[in-house]
Parts: C-alpha cells; sequence; structure tokens
C-alpha cells in the first residue's frame, strides 16, 4: 500500500468512527477531522522520514483523510441505519415538519416535504434509502475534505514551527 495514503486511510477511518458516535457527532468538522488530518500529518512525516512539511502536501493529506473519514462516515453510518431502520432524519421529522408549517411560504416546502417523507418511508420500512445515502455521502465529503484540508494547513505550521524548535 502506497506510504503516502496509509495514514489518511487509518486516520480517516478512525475519524470516521468517531463521527458517528451521537454525543460527538456535532464535533465533527471542526474537531474531529482536523485532528484526524493532523495525526495523519505526523504519522506521514515519521513513515516518510520527512523533515518540513510542504502546504501542498498538508492539503493533499487534509483531503485524503477528509475523503476516507467520508467514505467510512457514510458506509457505517448507512449500515446502522440499516440494522436499526432509524436515523436522525427519522428521529427529527416531526419537529422539522412542524416548523415548516409555521414558515409563511408553504408550497415551497411541498416537494421536499414529499421527498423527506419517500426516504423516511424507505428507511423505516427497508432500512435504507439511496437517495439518503447520496445526500449524506455527498454532504460528508464536502465537509470533511473542507475541513481536512483547513486542517491540513494548521497541521503543517503545527508541526514545521515545533521541528524548527527541536
Amino acid at each position: 500500500m502506497n506510504n503516502k495514503l496509509s495514514p489518511a486511510i487509518v486516520c480517516g477511518f478512525a475519524a470516521a468512527v468517531l463521527t458517528i458516535i451521537p454525543g460527538l457527532k456535532s464535533f465533527a468538522c471542526c474537531l474531529i477531522i482536523p485532528f484526524a488530518v493532523y495525526l495523519a500529518m505526523i504519522i506521514n512525516q515519521k513513515i516518510n522520514g520527512l523533515h518540513k512539511i510542504s502546504p501542498s502536501e498538508g492539503i493533499v493529506v487534509g483531503i485524503f483523510t477528509g475523503l476516507f473519514a467520508a467514505l467510512f462516515g457514510t458506509f457505517l453510518e448507512v449500515a446502522i441505519t440499516w440494522i436499526t431502520k432509524s436515523n436522525d432524519l427519522v428521529a427529527s421529522y416531526p419537529e422539522f415538519e412542524k416548523s415548516i408549517h409555521t414558515l409563511p411560504a408553504q408550497e415551497i416546502f411541498k416537494e421536499s416535504l414529499r421527498m423527506i417523507q419517500d426516504m423516511i418511508r424507505e428507511i423505516s420500512t427497508q432500512g435504507f434509502s439511496l437517495r439518503y445515502t447520496s445526500f449524506l455521502l455527498i454532504g460528508n465529503t464536502f465537509i470533511n475534505v473542507i475541513f481536512g484540508m483547513i486542517g491540513g494547513l494548521v497541521s503543517m505550521a503545527i508541526i514545521n514551527r515545533k521541528s524548527s524548535v527541536q
């Protein structure tokens, strides 16, 4: 396996496991993903014997760590949804529906509500919704890659500062 991808795969998987835990799910984008990138960069530096990390290296490790976290996280979330036939969307829908009906432009939201109801029906009966899985994968990928790149740049600065002091 490529030594450059190994740290991103391992840390991306660890981040994915942490991001499906209900209490930690809220901190996934701004804490867990950047910290996973930081660990991936430290491992990458040790494996490849790098002394100073370039900005492009930080961004690439961040992108791959975020991408693997999104892929593994989506797979784990879908597997848990399939087993339990429930998830956050199903649980929060009644409150969401109440809040939508308080908005003045209700016609705009009718098609969205129908689509969400279809996803909830599929999840509740079959445990799987392709549309939900697609939205989840796209959202996770976008957020995790963005915060992975940010984490890569911040981690690069921290690691380079630490190595220049030593």
